[in-house]
């Protein structure tokens, strides 16, 4: 699946169908709290009892000077907290990302005063339409673990799971497998697919929400351009800085200025396209 096209191979542009895998295409299905609710119990294997609180496109601030997330579905219920992300392009840095979005999350949960064992349990969900690790497996789990004792864990209660929709036949859990090999083809295999298939069917046929899809692909589209050329012009100016300073300095304050200059970029962006709607 190619990071701007978001529709299967194959597909007459004309005829264009955005597929779950798309990233605004899973927040709107996501809207749905049957769906959520049963795409969670169906990755995590067990049921949810009930949904106290249900967020889409959930933006959190942990501070005045520190970056932003914004969480794909964010779910409480029976003293439990879900983040499930939608991931079709390739993120080199996922474990960084899972680690950010597990912190800033936290930061949310605990009122002043609230002692530690307050903290719900978590699981943050990264579902792939593309292999992270290169293992060929359908499902990636991380727990914090001792290193001198693998078997004893450090018992703070938050899961990482990151799935492969690409390793779908591995999966050995019937409802999981089905899932990824829908993420992967859009093949329909069971009740809980074909709900969600429906749900995309009708984001497909409304001309104002595949209006937004094609808003959201331009800004993308144009993140990573301005993106990529603000890095560009970092390194070029961190070269001509390292003759003077040494080669490796150069290289180095070149990349933070070019990383730095494409998030403000990107957030410049972004704050524009949320003014006009």
């Amino acid at each position: 699946m190619q990071e701007l096209d978001c529709a299967f191979e194959g597909n007459e542009k004309a005829a264009r169908r955005y597929p779950f895998s798309c990233s605004p295409v899973f927040d709107m299905v996501m809207r749905d709290e049957g769906i959520c609710k049963g795409l969670i119990e169906c990755v995590l294997g067990f049921d949810i009892e009930r949904i106290d609180y249900h967020a889409v496109e959930h933006s959190l601030e942990p501070g005045l000077n520190a970056r932003g997330v914004r969480l794909d579905a964010f779910v409480k219920g029976s003293g439990r907290v879900y983040d499930v992300e939608m991931q079709a392009s390739r993120e080199p840095c996922l474990g960084e990302r899972l680690r950010y979005c597990q912190s800033v999350m936290d930061s949310t949960l605990l009122a002043k005063g609230s002692g530690y064992d307050e903290l719900p349990e978590s699981w943050v969900v990264f579902l792939c339409d593309y292999d992270p690790y290169g293992r060929a497996l359908a499902a990636y789990s991380f727990e914090r673990i001792c290193r001198e004792d693998p078997l004893m864990e450090a018992g703070c209660r938050a899961h990482w799971l990151v799935l492969n929709a690409h390793g779908w036949e591995s999966e050995p859990d019937e409802g999981l497998r089905n899932l990824l090999r829908y993420v992967r083809s859009g093949e329909v295999a069971d009740s809980l697919t074909a709900e969600i298939d429906a749900a995309v069917s009708v984001v497909n046929d409304d001309p104002a929400r595949r209006e937004a899809i094609m808003g959201f692909i331009t800004m993308e589209h144009n993140m990573r351009v301005h993106e990529r050329v603000a890095r560009q012009e970092g390194r070029a100016e961190g070269r001509e800085e390292g003759l003077e300073e040494g080669r490796q300095e150069g290289r180095a304050e070149g990349l933070e200025e070019g990383r730095a200059e494409g998030e403000a970029r990107f957030g410049a962006l972004a704050d524009r396209l949320l003014d006009d709607g």
